[in-house]
Protein backbone atom coordinates (compact mmCIF):
# COMPACT_ATOMS: atom_id res chain seq x y z
CA UNK A 1 0.00 0.00 0.00
CA UNK A 2 1.33 3.41 -0.93
CA UNK A 3 1.07 6.38 1.46
CA UNK A 4 -1.18 8.13 -1.06
CA UNK A 5 -3.72 5.27 -0.70
CA UNK A 6 -4.33 6.04 2.96
CA UNK A 7 -6.73 8.55 4.39
CA UNK A 8 -5.67 10.03 7.71
CA UNK A 9 -7.79 12.25 9.91
CA UNK A 10 -6.34 14.29 12.72
CA UNK A 11 -7.82 16.94 14.93
CA UNK A 12 -5.45 19.83 15.23
CA UNK A 13 -5.66 22.40 17.98
CA UNK A 14 -4.21 25.86 18.00
CA UNK A 15 -2.58 27.08 21.19
CA UNK A 16 -5.52 29.35 22.01
CA UNK A 17 -7.94 26.39 21.77
CA UNK A 18 -6.20 24.33 24.44
CA UNK A 19 -7.39 25.15 27.92
CA UNK A 20 -6.53 23.87 31.35
CA UNK A 21 -9.62 22.04 32.70
CA UNK A 22 -8.72 23.03 36.26
CA UNK A 23 -9.07 26.70 35.26
CA UNK A 24 -12.30 26.14 33.29
CA UNK A 25 -14.24 23.95 35.71
CA UNK A 26 -15.23 24.94 39.23
CA UNK A 27 -14.75 21.48 40.64
CA UNK A 28 -12.32 19.01 39.13
CA UNK A 29 -12.58 15.44 40.38
CA UNK A 30 -9.36 14.44 42.08
CA UNK A 31 -8.15 11.09 43.31
CA UNK A 32 -11.26 9.22 42.28
CA UNK A 33 -11.27 5.54 43.22
CA UNK A 34 -13.50 3.13 41.36
CA UNK A 35 -14.52 -0.35 42.33
CA UNK A 36 -13.64 -3.20 40.00
CA UNK A 37 -17.31 -3.86 39.20
CA UNK A 38 -17.77 -0.20 38.13
CA UNK A 39 -14.79 -0.39 35.80
CA UNK A 40 -15.97 -3.74 34.42
CA UNK A 41 -19.43 -2.28 33.80
CA UNK A 42 -17.93 0.72 31.99
CA UNK A 43 -15.75 -1.54 29.83
CA UNK A 44 -18.74 -3.78 29.09
CA UNK A 45 -20.84 -0.80 28.04
CA UNK A 46 -18.09 0.50 25.76
CA UNK A 47 -17.53 -2.97 24.28
CA UNK A 48 -21.27 -3.44 23.63
CA UNK A 49 -21.37 -0.17 21.67
CA UNK A 50 -18.17 -0.79 19.72
CA UNK A 51 -18.44 -2.00 16.14
CA UNK A 52 -15.93 -2.51 13.39
CA UNK A 53 -15.86 0.61 11.22
CA UNK A 54 -16.82 -0.10 7.64
CA UNK A 55 -16.34 2.95 5.40
CA UNK A 56 -18.57 1.36 2.73
CA UNK A 57 -21.53 1.99 5.04
CA UNK A 58 -21.12 5.75 4.60
CA UNK A 59 -21.78 7.75 1.47
CA UNK A 60 -20.74 11.32 0.73
CA UNK A 61 -24.20 12.65 -0.11
CA UNK A 62 -23.00 16.26 -0.18
CA UNK A 63 -20.42 15.44 -2.86
CA UNK A 64 -23.05 13.53 -4.83
CA UNK A 65 -25.46 16.50 -4.74
CA UNK A 66 -22.67 18.83 -5.92
CA UNK A 67 -21.78 16.43 -8.75
CA UNK A 68 -25.48 16.26 -9.74
CA UNK A 69 -25.62 20.07 -9.86
CA UNK A 70 -22.48 20.20 -11.98
CA UNK A 71 -23.90 17.62 -14.37
CA UNK A 72 -27.21 19.52 -14.60
CA UNK A 73 -25.38 22.77 -15.33
CA UNK A 74 -23.21 21.00 -17.94
CA UNK A 75 -26.38 19.83 -19.71
CA UNK A 76 -27.62 23.43 -19.77
CA UNK A 77 -30.33 22.95 -17.18
CA UNK A 78 -31.17 25.88 -14.96
CA UNK A 79 -29.67 25.39 -11.51
CA UNK A 80 -31.45 27.17 -8.67
CA UNK A 81 -29.13 27.74 -5.75
CA UNK A 82 -31.32 29.94 -3.58
CA UNK A 83 -34.90 29.64 -2.61
CA UNK A 84 -37.40 30.03 0.13
CA UNK A 85 -36.13 28.02 3.05
CA UNK A 86 -39.52 28.13 4.67
CA UNK A 87 -40.24 28.93 8.26
CA UNK A 88 -37.33 28.24 10.57
CA UNK A 89 -37.81 25.89 13.45
CA UNK A 90 -37.93 27.28 16.95
CA UNK A 91 -34.49 27.38 18.49
CA UNK A 92 -34.43 25.70 21.86
CA UNK A 93 -32.42 27.19 24.65
CA UNK A 94 -30.72 24.18 26.20
CA UNK A 95 -30.05 25.94 29.50
CA UNK A 96 -33.67 27.03 29.72
CA UNK A 97 -34.85 23.48 29.05
CA UNK A 98 -32.47 22.06 31.68
CA UNK A 99 -33.53 24.66 34.25
CA UNK A 100 -37.20 23.88 33.55
CA UNK A 101 -36.52 20.18 33.98
CA UNK A 102 -34.69 20.81 37.24
CA UNK A 103 -37.50 23.10 38.40
CA UNK A 104 -40.09 20.39 37.69
CA UNK A 105 -38.02 17.70 39.43
CA UNK A 106 -38.04 19.71 42.66
CA UNK A 107 -41.81 19.36 42.82
CA UNK A 108 -44.13 21.77 44.65
CA UNK A 109 -41.27 23.45 46.51
CA UNK A 110 -39.96 24.81 43.20
CA UNK A 111 -42.87 27.22 42.85
CA UNK A 112 -41.79 29.08 45.95
CA UNK A 113 -39.48 32.03 45.79
CA UNK A 114 -36.27 32.36 47.80
CA UNK A 115 -38.16 33.63 50.87
CA UNK A 116 -40.30 30.50 50.93
CA UNK A 117 -43.59 32.20 50.12
CA UNK A 118 -45.65 31.38 47.08
CA UNK A 119 -44.88 33.62 44.12
CA UNK A 120 -47.92 35.79 43.43
CA UNK A 121 -49.34 36.39 39.95
CA UNK A 122 -48.79 40.12 40.46
CA UNK A 123 -45.13 39.54 41.26
CA UNK A 124 -44.16 38.49 37.74
CA UNK A 125 -41.09 40.73 37.79
CA UNK A 126 -39.51 38.50 40.43
CA UNK A 127 -40.05 35.31 38.44
CA UNK A 128 -37.40 33.71 36.24
CA UNK A 129 -38.05 33.20 32.53
CA UNK A 130 -38.54 29.49 33.20
CA UNK A 131 -41.17 30.22 35.85
CA UNK A 132 -42.88 32.66 33.49
CA UNK A 133 -42.82 30.04 30.74
CA UNK A 134 -44.46 27.47 33.02
CA UNK A 135 -47.08 30.00 34.12
CA UNK A 136 -47.77 30.83 30.46
CA UNK A 137 -48.07 27.12 29.75
CA UNK A 138 -50.59 26.72 32.58
CA UNK A 139 -52.60 29.63 31.16
CA UNK A 140 -52.45 28.21 27.63
CA UNK A 141 -50.58 31.17 26.15
CA UNK A 142 -49.81 30.32 22.54
CA UNK A 143 -46.45 31.14 20.98
CA UNK A 144 -44.75 31.16 24.38
CA UNK A 145 -41.70 29.20 23.20
CA UNK A 146 -40.65 32.09 20.95
CA UNK A 147 -41.29 34.84 23.48
CA UNK A 148 -38.72 36.84 25.38
CA UNK A 149 -38.98 37.18 29.13
CA UNK A 150 -40.76 40.55 28.82
CA UNK A 151 -43.17 39.20 26.24
CA UNK A 152 -43.98 36.25 28.50
CA UNK A 153 -44.65 38.62 31.40
CA UNK A 154 -47.00 40.75 29.26
CA UNK A 155 -48.79 37.71 27.83
CA UNK A 156 -49.37 36.31 31.33
CA UNK A 157 -50.79 39.62 32.53
CA UNK A 158 -53.20 39.67 29.57
CA UNK A 159 -54.23 36.04 30.07
CA UNK A 160 -54.76 36.36 33.85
Amino acid sequence: MRPSDVLALETMYFADEIRDPAKELDRMPKGQKFQKRELDMARSLIDSMTVKWDPDQYKDTYRQRVMDLIEAKRKGEKVVTEGDTGESAAVLDLMQALERSLHRSKGPKASKDSKGSEAKDGDLAGMSKDELYEKAQELGVSGRSKMTRDQLENAIRKAS
